[in-house]
This record gives structure tokens, sequence and C-alpha cells, in this order.
């Protein structure tokens, strides 16, 4: 087990000590974590650290991810663009909320005020239960919202979307659980999921990982590059 102690005894250690000096911005504790796992692994360990590691690759197998670049580089082309980012209520589900906040304000410069947010609470529901539809069209009607970015929500929820279409809001639903296909998302606008039948992208990733690919295929596409060094904050 890694704990205080190991850390302590890792800044005697040259081999540890060269390391860290790829990796300033992080604790000593991380730094401790990381060279745990990448020493005996990873001899390039900064293409590890800052997810060059192939993150990018293979990234068009998660199916129509570039409709949803497309989709929300749209948006972004209008400052005034009004966004919610709906999440689910658990480790997952907050998390991937974060990550979404922080790429939309901290790469793509949105400002705070055009962000509203929405994290489902379970008590009324899972995934966009009638609850959490009408607290999205209450605010809507404070203020149009334009697109929706969900996260780790929403595969079984055709009725809600079918709602929100109504009211022209555009939806860009990401998640990475089970579907069912009875109650299959047509109405989104973009659905995302690792899990459908027509993806290859791998089964076996979270729904905060999902929703991050499809922010930073938006940023790839944007910049028209494969350096991802800069969204090195949001990992």
């Amino acid at each position: 087990m890694l704990n205080i102690y190991n850390v302590i005894n890792y800044k005697t250690n040259k081999e540890y000590m060269n390391f860290t000096a790829l990796c300033p911005e992080h604790s000593d504790f991380t730094r401790a974590v990381l060279f745990n796992r990448l020493k005996d692994k990873y001899p390039n360990y900064k293409d590890y650290i800052y997810n060059y590691y192939g993150l990018h690759k293979g990234i068009d197998k998660l199916k129509d991810i570039d409709k949803a670049s497309k989709l929300i580089n749209k948006w972004l082309d209008n400052e005034d663009t009004h966004y919610a980012v709906v999440c689910d209520y658990d480790s997952d589900g907050i998390n991937s909320g974060v990550v979404q906040y922080l790429m939309l304000t901290t790469v793509f410069k949105v400002k705070e005020e055009n962000i509203s947010v929405f994290v489902n609470k379970r008590k009324t529901g899972n995934g966009f239960s009638k609850t959490l539809v009408k607290r999205i069209l209450d605010r809507n009607i404070e203020r149009h919202i334009d697109i929706i970015i969900s996260s780790d929500h929403g595969s079984s929820n055709e009725a809600s979307f079918k709602i929100l279409k109504e009211h022209n809001i555009d939806m860009v639903i990401t998640d990475h659980h089970e579907i069912d296909y009875n109650n299959y998302p047509h109405s989104a606008t973009v659905f995302i999921n690792n899990q459908r039948e027509d993806s290859e992208y791998s089964k076996n990733v979270s729904g905060c990982f999902v929703v991050f690919l499809v922010l930073m295929k938006t940023y790839m596409d944007r910049l028209n590059t494969k350096d991802i060094l800069p969204l090195n904050h949001i990992l």
C-alpha cells in the first residue's frame, strides 16, 4: 500500500526525482502514485502523464462523435450560446459534469453566466426524470437553452428527449450504460454511447471518459490539432 511514508522515501530515489521533473504541477502523493505505476512499464513517462499515450487513437470508433463535435462547434461559434450541463448524481456523473464545465470555461472560454448546471437527484428517478425535465424547462423559460450536453445517463429516456426537442433544444447525450432499445433516444440530436451496437470503441470506459472524448474531439476539430497537452489540467 502506498502511504505518506513511501512518498517521503521516494524523495531519496534518484530515478523518482528525475520523474518528478516531468510533472512538477502534481502533488508529491500524485507523483508517487504515477511513479509507482509507471516505473517498470513506460520508459517514456511524459507520454503517459500527459495522456499522449494513444488517447486520440481510435476515437472515431466512438459512433457519431464527429456529429457531436460539429454540433458543439457550431454553438461555440456564437458567444451568446446558453449551454445546459446535465449529469448524474454519483462519482462518475459528478466528475463528468466537472469535466464538461472545465472544458467549456477554461478551454473553450465560455462565460460562466452562459452555463446552467443540472445534477439529477436520484430520489426523483434515474436519468432524465420528469422532475429533471421540468427543472430544465423552467430554466428554459427564464432564458432559452440552446444546447444540452449530458453525461453518464440518458440512454433510455426517449420520452423526455421528445419533450425537450419540442422546445427547440439541441441535445448531445453521452453515456456508457446499457441501452434499452425499447426507449432508444431517437429524439436526441446526437447520441453517443460506447455500448451502441454500431460503436466499435471499447465497452469498458466510464461515462466521464465518454464525454471527455466527445469534448476532446470537439477541441481537436476546432483547432485542427492532435496536440492534447493543453487539456492536461482536465485530466
